[in-house]
């Protein structure tokens, strides 16, 4: 719907939902105010509905709480910790690659519930040190928990009157939000409890060299720098969510571009061949970032398929955008979406064409041109990890399986949540190598 509107009335048009006017921004040239500025961090209001499932973590809180919070653990993103998180997440991937071989030779099937339990593993297994084996136990509720949340979000976001609390409380979504809120907060309970007791057994062992074998996670970070268990909750939830929800739409989308493109999935295999035979570890943080090919596949995935294609802004201070003048208070959505269509700054922006990517394709684009993990201070902090993770099992997958689909982009009928979903899930095949 939003693109047709940009097509109608131009990169900046308000659409009124109930009383409350949203001005939308679907260009580049248009977003660059709002998100090169500290002035406008504050997250819409309508991001408070998102508090009884995610407190007010990174995503959800504002002002001096977001600063201390971000500047605290934007260091735990380091490169040392990033290395420690490969292992697990080749572990998880193995795993993966052993459940899909049920589906080898056989009919399409979707792909996304299987790309969400590995997800969940690894966030778990990486970020928060905790071994919860979804995948083998077929942890499910978890996943239909997040489902549900992020759907009655959307609603709620999107219908006036179930922002009313006292009209909403009436409707079945409030206790199915309940009911998804306990499933995903005793999870997080059981991780931090665990992690917990990990940690002072270790603490407990009379050989130092097995105190320091435990591998420090972003729980960990934060239990050292004496976080009050309530901001871990809010922190925990945020990440499992955030960390596997991304991960799981990036990787799923990638599954699907690949499935129709296979002389792309034989480069990106001849890429990591030789990369692998030049290293005596090719599962290492040094030796990923050297596999531009399929760098360059995933970028252009996420400019296709923007896996949070939207954001929401309120302007904290008066701001004009092109010839517009929005008032203090204004809601502000940007399409991140649009903007990775816009023909402006990608032609023939509905190929798939990694070369986009190349560095003499990218010197003189709009620095707002490309912005799958937003934009400025408030970007995503964990986009390293996610592009670190997505790499893993997609390399994992292709060494194992050749993909292969029926479906196009004219058999898609997405639509936004908290990520970019296709109505159906996305259907690929599997050929053993």
């Amino acid at each position: 719907m939003y693109m047709k509107y940009f097509r109608d009335f131009g990169d900046v048009y308000v659409l009124w939902v109930g009383t409350s006017p949203f001005v939308f921004i679907g260009s580049a040239e248009a977003a660059q105010p709002l998100l090169s500025s500290s002035a406008f961090i504050e997250k819409s209001a309508e991001y408070k509905l998102l508090e009884k499932w995610l407190g007010t973590g990174l995503v959800t809180s504002k002002g001096e709480k977001w600063h201390q919070r971000r500047k605290l653990l934007t260091p735990s993103f380091h490169f040392k910790l990033l290395e420690s998180f490969i292992q697990p997440a080749s572990s998880c991937s193995d795993v993966l690659v052993q459940l899909l071989r049920k589906e080898v030779d056989r009919e399409e099937f979707d792909v996304t519930e299987y790309i969400k339990l590995v997800a969940v593993d690894i966030i778990a297994e990486t970020a928060m040190g905790y071994h919860l084996n979804a995948q083998l136990n077929a942890r499910c509720d978890f996943i239909k928990a997040i489902n549900t949340l992020s759907a009655i979000s959307q609603k709620r976001f999107m219908t006036p009157w179930l922002k009313v609390d006292s009209i909403y409380n009436l409707t079945s979504y409030a206790k199915q939000e309940d009911e998804a809120c306990n499933v995903v907060h005793q999870l997080r309970d059981t991780i931090v409890k665990g992690r917990r007791e990990t940690r002072e057994s270790s603490k407990q062992e009379s050989n130092p060299k097995e105190q320091g074998k435990i591998r420090l996670s972003l729980l960990d970070f934060m239990m050292e720098n004496n976080m009050s268990d309530e901001d871990i909750g809010e922190e925990v939830d945020t990440f499992m969510f955030a960390g596997h929800d991304t991960v799981a739409t990036v990787v799923s989308w990638s599954l699907f571009v690949l499935a129709q493109h296979k002389t792309v999935q034989e480069k990106i295999l001849e890429e990591f061949a030789a990369v692998s035979a030049s290293t005596e570890n090719p599962f290492s943080v040094g030796s990923i970032n050297k596999l531009e090919y399929l760098d360059r596949c995933v970028k252009e995935v996420m400019r296709l398929y923007t896996p949070v294609p939207l954001i929401a802004r309120t302007a904290n201070v008066p701001l004009k955008i092109n010839d517009y003048y929005l008032p203090e208070g204004t809601r502000i959505l940007t399409i991140l979406h649009a903007i990775h269509m816009d023909p402006k700054h990608h032609a023939d922006p509905t190929s798939f064409n990694p070369d986009r990517f190349l560095s003499e394709n990218t010197a003189d684009k709009h620095p707002f041109s490309y912005v799958p993990f937003s934009a400025g201070s408030r970007n995503c902090i964990g986009q390293k990890y996610a592009m670190l993770v997505v790499k893993i099992i997609l390399i994992k997958i292709l060494e194992a399986y050749e993909l292969s689909t029926t479906m196009r982009s004219t058999d898609l009928k997405m639509y936004a949540e908290l990520v970019l979903i296709n109505e159906g899930g996305i259907k690929i095949s599997l050929e053993e190598r």
